[in-house]
């Protein structure tokens, strides 16, 4: 008497493999897509079926910046006719850490410098400037140090436009108090100013007056 038998043998093959980064520029509102291909080539390949089951991921969901959505295991057939398995893997961005150590501390010093535009007193010129040129300086730091840090693309980021703009705000400020100064010193000087014109009339009515006494 003959009966079925079934042999099961388990490995587990350890390797690596490399995730091209195609929304970078998204940073750090980007999700990127990892897939891992899985084939069975040469002479093996016709007596081996890959059957994908569940995919049990044993890693941890947060590392560092990253966050790991979704997995998933799925049976594929490629380009060349060939069967296998792809294997991907779908994460993004820790939005809560990045926004409180870039987009919170660049709000707050924006908020600072629209608040000097209120600063009526002549007397608080300087301060207007010293303000702004502290924040410029803060945040050209926090440029460099964030753009050292992201991978180098060709392509602007979300990240860097935010950051061009706030580096870029305090600079305009800078340019618009010192118009507002100029013109309001350019009025001053007009007002006290004496007209020839009006020195003659003067003068011409102080002897009259003088003549009339």
């Amino acid at each position: 008497i003959y009966t079925e038998h079934s042999i099961t043998r388990k490995s587990n093959f350890p390797g690596t493999f490399t995730c091209f980064f195609v929304n970078i520029y998204l940073y750090p509102f980007d999700t990127e897509t990892c897939s891992l291909d899985i084939i069975v080539t040469g002479k093996d390949y016709d007596f081996t079926s890959l059957n994908p089951k569940v995919l049990n991921y044993k890693g941890r969901t947060n590392i560092a910046h990253i966050v790991v959505h979704e997995w998933d295991m799925m049976q594929k057939t490629f380009e060349d006719g060939l069967k296998g398995v792809r294997i991907k893997i779908k994460f993004g961005r820790q939005l809560t850490s990045i926004f409180l150590v870039t987009y919170l501390p660049t709000l707050l010093m924006n908020i600072i410098n629209t608040a000097t535009n209120y600063f009526e007193d002549t007397d608080f010129k300087g301060d207007i400037i010293k303000v702004n040129m502290t924040c410029m300086m803060v945040l050209s730091a926090l440029y460099i140090s964030v753009s050292t840090s992201l991978p180098s693309t060709s392509s602007i980021k979300y990240i860097d436009i935010w950051l061009i703009f706030s580096l870029m705000y305090p600079f305009f400020i800078i340019l618009t108090q010192t118009f507002i100064h100029y013109v309001r010193k350019g009025k001053e000087e007009n007002r006290n100013a004496i007209h020839p014109s009006l020195e003659l009339e003067e003068l011409s009515k102080l002897e009259k007056l003088i003549k009339n006494i």
